[in-house]
């Protein structure tokens, strides 16, 4: 599980983290989280809007201005900083806790949120307080990477990180207008006292960094200045990427005249002068009426045990607590979804048992798509000879049509029953919904390379390596890079159903 965490701004940090210690320890000892809504805790809200689904332990209230809050923003981006049709392919999974003491028993004072990009099957957002100016940023990063993907397909760490970094400022300002474009203080502070990473690594395809964040602040600086000074270039650059252009080749056409040496003194002079330009416009904000309901126990366990997870530091103590929380959640519903699919994946390689356990969760649930879906997941990993059953494809289809794991898993099958064009599509159709997930992108790096689409995959592989941080990632990477001349009419064969 990798996820990207967002610093806390180093304003008042000294007195208020220390204010904050001793609160902590006065109020709950830092220790375990307030009692479950039917032993007198907090009551958990669930709020389901047009592109989120919201989590929360706040007051009704401040629930329902924070859901509001989520869709003005997403509205405003749209309107100001991407041309999209101000939706999410999928919806995003929020889960703001009220009480920041409670956030930072899990991850920490440094911390005001994180965004993970699988969990469950899924991605999700922690914010420490859904009104605080440093959970606005981090959400900022996350819309902002999200729908830049959706309109370029999956894209290069650089890119990534320069765009969130942009966008992380972007707010109302007194008048009612939208700001983006405003200088994010802790990035302008580490250029200054540290150095740039030259153009030349940045932009290489083949550079492999073994932490992403260190890249950040030399992104930001580059895309600030793409957007200021070469907007209409850098628009056309984002246009050959959502074509599926190669990186190289899209960056060369709108750029032909920036070297990397060209480019680095551009750079440094950009940040010298500090003559940073910002965009607002006034925008209408865009009202949504959220469904809400009220979370179960076993509802608030199995989030406490996701949180936990989220948050494990790989020691015996937070493996306890993930447990532990998991115990009371079964206990409370013995069939509860997510905590059963929380279970089976700490539980590694699934065998026998862990596949007959999913099966009577899917039979427990026969209407979630999660459960059916983790059921197929199971299938392909331990190769049930009815990973590719057509009653399976047909319920995946039925209530999973745009989970972009079951579209890879049919996209396997396919591919497995000699429909290549079909599974392609579907394959497409599942990386369009999920853009930056790593999983994902190989599964469909796997169907290039079997259909010898070399060309295209070659594409895929540039933007697909800087996320790959682990060494199986990179095996994978460098197997799938000798398309050529490798891919033999062997590869062309059925293969069996694989886990994306």
């Amino acid at each position: 599980m990798r996820a990207s965490w967002e610093a806390v701004s180093q304003r008042g940090r000294g007195t208020v983290g220390w204010l904050r210690v001793l609160l902590c320890l006065a109020a709950v000892g830092c220790g375990g989280w307030p009692e479950v809504p039917s032993r007198g805790g907090p009551r958990w809200l669930s709020l389901t809007s047009e592109h989120f689904v919201l989590l929360t332990d706040a007051t009704d209230a401040r629930a329902r201005a924070l859901s509001t809050s989520l869709e003005r923003q997403l509205h405003a981006l749209c309107q100001l900083g991407f041309s999209c049709s101000g939706e999410l392919r999928l919806k995003l999974r929020v889960i703001a806790l009220a009480d920041r003491a409670q956030f930072e028993r899990v991850f920490g004072p440094l911390y005001a949120s994180i965004s993970v990009q699988e969990l469950l099957l899924e991605p999700v957002v922690v914010l420490s307080d859904g009104h605080a100016s440093d959970s606005l940023v981090a959400l900022n990063r996350v819309l902002a990477v999200y729908l830049a993907s959706q309109a370029m397909g999956p894209m290069p760490v650089w890119l990534t990180k320069g765009l969130g970094a942009y966008f992380e400022g972007a707010r109302y300002d007194a008048d009612g207008a939208f700001v983006v474009g405003s200088v994010p203080r802790h990035h302008a502070l580490w250029l200054h006292g540290h150095p740039r990473i030259p153009s030349a690594q940045l932009l290489d395809p083949q550079a492999h960094f073994r932490d992403p964040e260190v890249i950040t602040p030399s992104a930001w600086l580059l895309v600030h200045y793409l957007m200021s000074e070469r907007s209409a270039d850098f628009a056309a650059f984002q246009a050959a990427l959502g074509s599926g252009r190669s990186l190289t080749e899209s960056f060369h056409e709108a750029f032909n005249d920036l070297s990397p040496e060209r480019l680095d003194g551009l750079l440094d002079r950009y940040a010298e002068l500090g003559n940073y330009i910002s965009f607002s416009k006034q925008i209408t904000a865009k009202a949504s009426e959220p469904q809400i309901g009220a979370l179960s126990d076993g509802d608030v366990y199995a989030l406490r045990a996701e949180l936990a997870s989220i948050g494990s530091d790989g020691g015996e103590d937070s493996a306890r607590e993930v447990d532990e929380n998991l115990a009371r959640a079964l206990a409370s519903d013995q069939a509860h979804v997510r905590a059963s699919v929380l279970r089976a994946q700490r539980q590694g390689n699934p065998g026998p048992a862990q596949l007959a356990e999913a099966q009577a969760l899917a039979r427990a649930h026969p209407d979630s798509p999660l459960a059916q879906v983790h059921l197929a997941v199971q299938r392909a990993r331990v190769g049930a000879p009815d990973s590719c059953a057509p009653e399976l494809l047909a319920k995946l289809e039925s209530l999973s049509p745009r989970d972009p794991y079951a579209l890879a898993l049919r996209a396997s099958c396919t591919q497995a029953a000699g429909d290549a064009e079909a599974a392609l599509g579907l394959s497409k159709r599942a990386l369009a919904l999920a853009p930056n997930n790593l999983k994902l992108m190989l599964a469909h790096a796997q169907l290039l390379y079997a259909q010898h689409a070399c060309s295209e995959l070659r594409s895929l592989l540039e933007r697909v390596r800087s996320h790959a941080t682990d060494a199986s990632a990179l095996t994978r990477l460098e197997e799938l890079s000798r398309c050529e001349t490798t891919a033999g009419a062997d590869q062309t064969q059925k293969t069996p159903a694989r886990e994306p």
